[in-house]
């Protein structure tokens, strides 16, 4: 009988240790964080650069393996995904996520999957605040945590950060993975927040975290590109920018983008991808102004894509992993962080008491202009 107590005691404890986060598997974590920006119907291309860095596979590259992650939007759902295929190959688990199986995952992913656009209830919709209702999203995530065993934030094996914002104060959220206020979060709560675009998407709701309080898109504030959470980890020292094709140096417009979607759609998307790389070029600052070390990547290539295409993921996975092949990071001393602005007055404050252009009440205003501009344009053309 004591053998059998013992035998049992042992299972449960072997087993119950791939599900606790790696910073408690008794061994240093390392310095390195990823952050992630957010990219809508891109998130091929970011999951093509983050596999590439993580296999060595750039020019002169070794694996470079992080060991904490923060994103936005469907940057978060990166994060998971990254989340789930690290367990699996450092673990060896058996009937885990490969990084095959996640890419062919995307590759399958078609609009359906994300939204539901039926004319029907668009009017209704827009009443209520958006214009695309992805209940459909909701459920193929589900679907995808099911698979990979990840219930609650805390069920994360990487140390994760994700951004949510206020819909009313318009308040960044950065809800931690080891964080015991966010761990017993619902994980799918989360990420149908930090997705949700303004005035595109459906606003959502964390019950567990706040009743009647609506979330949106974790990209509307600073954490667009959101390095902050990871400069003040004292634990990480080297940070890796991540993101899609041109976001950061204002990609060139294509009025055909989004437009199947409506009006709205295509200029909320667009308004959206513009506010994006300014607050992208605020945090890209306060990282080089840091004392931490900082990489770019982001991908440069001709063809461009709609914010709510999901149709193109594999032609959008190869065109990044094409170009990640051929081109390394870059070091964020070595990259113009001010592009198409270059020509125009400045117009920030130079008084050192005049505080942060990158507070909370800046993320509600963008919010704010964001939602305005995007119903004006709409009803001008």
């Amino acid at each position: 009988m004591k053998y059998y107590i013992l035998s049992l005691l042992f299972f449960i404890l072997s087993t119950s240790t791939d599900a606790r986060p790696i910073s408690s598997y008794g061994r240093d974590l390392g310095d390195i964080g990823f952050a992630f920006t957010g990219a809508g119907g891109r998130i091929a291309q970011e999951n093509a650069l983050a596999q590439t860095l993580i296999n060595g596979t750039y020019p002169g590259g070794t694996p470079i393996i992080p060991s904490y992650l923060a994103g936005a939007s469907s940057g978060a759902l990166v994060c998971v995904a990254l989340n789930a295929l690290l367990e699996t190959s450092q673990n060896e688990i058996q009937g885990g996520l490969t990084y095959g199986e996640f890419n062919q995952l995307l590759f399958d992913t078609t609009d359906d999957d994300v939204f539901d656009f039926r004319l029907r209830d668009i009017v209704s919709n827009i009443d209520h605040g958006f214009v695309l209702d992805t209940s459909p999203l909701r459920n193929y995530i589900s679907q995808i945590l099911r698979r990979v065993g990840y219930s609650v934030l805390g069920d994360l094996y990487l140390p994760t950060y994700i951004t949510v914002v206020d819909q009313r104060s318009g308040v960044n959220l950065r809800l931690y993975s080891l964080d015991q206020r966010y761990a017993n979060l619902p994980l799918i709560d989360i990420l149908m927040a930090t997705t949700a675009i303004p005035v595109v998407f459906t606003p959502q709701q964390i019950p567990a975290l706040s009743n009647f309080t609506q979330f949106i898109d974790g990209g509307t504030g600073i954490d667009y590109l959101p390095v902050v959470p990871l400069l003040a980890n004292p634990n990480v020292n080297t940070i890796y920018a991540i993101t899609y094709n041109q976001a950061f140096s204002y990609g060139p417009s294509d009025d055909s983008l989004d437009a199947d979607r409506g009006t709205l759609v295509k200029y909320a998307a667009r308004a959206y991808d513009i506010q994006g790389a300014s607050l992208a070029i605020g945090a890209l600052s306060i990282l080089e102004a840091s004392n931490k070390t900082g990489y770019v990547y982001e991908p440069n290539f001709p063809q461009t894509f709609a914010t709510t295409d999901f149709n193109s993921e594999e032609q959008q996975y190869n065109l990044a992993v094409q170009w990640a092949q051929a081109n390394a990071p870059q070091n964020i001393e070595q990259v113009p962080l001010i592009r198409a602005d270059q020509t125009l007055p400045a117009y920030t404050s130079s008084d050192p008491n005049s505080g942060s252009i990158f507070d909370n009440a800046a993320s509600s205003a963008s919010y704010s202009v964001l939602l305005v501009s995007a119903v004006v344009l709409a009803f001008l053309y």
